[in-house]
């Protein structure tokens, strides 16, 4: 049975060039908190950042204890930082147990943790920016992935569906095994269809 999907979305009411929302963490602990029992940070999602980070006065204000420490490099050259372990708890209760997190390099004023590559990749990230709003959306499992090319040939198919189809209009097939897409020409759709390839509708 596969893992229970969650979702959690961002929409400030505006255009942003910084995605910073709402999180949970706390001290590790042998089984989950509750929301409640967790402090709420500002969370800052960066996929710049191949690992996560906490701020060193929040590490402070948890009263987090060292387990090690790593070589960062930020703008101000290369220094050795305090790697942390937290439990991570995101508003779609996407819970991340005893993960290591180092400790932010230099000031820090509108985020106390930054969420990194090592978080993002366990599920789908996207950001959209209609009309001027930005929308944020992650959602664990990762269900599939995002592909505008694809999307756009999608498109492009259905606008050619409304006209009359011709012998040379391109047909876009997907092979149920491999999940490749391609284009045939109409004429050619049966013998596509013949070796495996589905019309995608």
């Amino acid at each position: 049975m596969g893992e229970e999907y969650r979702a959690t979305s961002y929409r400030p009411g505006k255009l942003v060039r910084r995605i910073i929302g709402p999180a949970f963490i706390s001290k590790p602990s042998s089984v989950p908190l509750q929301q409640d029992q967790m402090k709420t940070v500002r969370a800052l999602w960066d996929t710049g950042a191949t690992g996560s980070v906490v701020t060193a006065s929040m590490a402070k204000e948890l009263d987090l204890v060292p387990i090690d420490q790593m070589e960062t490099t930020g703008v101000h050259g290369t220094k050795r930082v305090n790697v942390y372990a937290i439990d991570l708890r995101l508003p779609n209760d996407v819970t991340v147990l005893g993960m290591t997190v180092s400790e932010a390099d230099g000031p820090t004023h509108d985020f106390d943790v930054i969420i990194g590559m090592d978080v993002i990749t366990l599920g789908d990230f996207a950001v959209s920016n209609y009309q001027g709003q930005t929308v944020f959306s992650f959602r664990y499992p990762s269900q599939g992935h995002i592909d505008f090319v694809k999307e756009g040939e999608r498109s492009r198919i259905k606008l050619f569906r409304k006209k009359k189809i011709g012998r040379n209009e391109p047909i876009l097939v997907r092979h149920p095994d491999t999940g490749e897409t391609k284009t045939v020409k109409s004429k050619h759709l049966g013998k596509a269809k013949a070796e495996g390839w589905m019309e995608v509708e």
